[in-house]
């Protein structure tokens, strides 16, 4: 059962970190603000929907597994707002289309990585 417990904060800490990112773009640090904001993005256009959402996962995830950024700083939702910015742009200037899906998992890393260097 501790495995599960564990499972469930695991859980917790992305759904907060990728909904506060979406809150974060109406400069308001709440995930309820992020559900809305994710709902509507979701009922404008379904590729402006995946598109963003797979570059803040995507950008959270190498953020915080591979530049090692500190866990508070992702749950804030301040890393994952630029790459799901990246994502709508993206999903206004390029149509739904198989070959933009690398495109959307490769250019949120490197926003991360750019974003981590300017800092140091």
């Amino acid at each position: 059962m501790l495995w599960l417990h564990r499972l469930k904060k695991i859980e917790g800490f992305w759904a907060n970190a990728v909904l506060r990112s979406y809150g974060n773009f109406f400069f308001v640090d709440d995930p309820v603000v992020g559900m809305a904001s994710l709902i509507v993005v979701g009922l404008y256009s379904r590729w402006s929907l995946f598109a963003s959402f797979t570059t803040c996962v995507t950008g959270n995830m190498f953020a915080a597994r591979t530049l090692g950024e500190h866990p508070a700083l992702v749950r804030s939702g301040l890393i994952g707002m630029n790459p799901m910015m990246l994502g709508l742009c993206i999903a206004l200037m390029q149509p739904p289309a198989m070959a933009m899906l690398l495109p959307l998992l490769v250019l949120p890393c490197c926003c991360m990585a750019v974003q981590k260097t300017l800092r140091l």
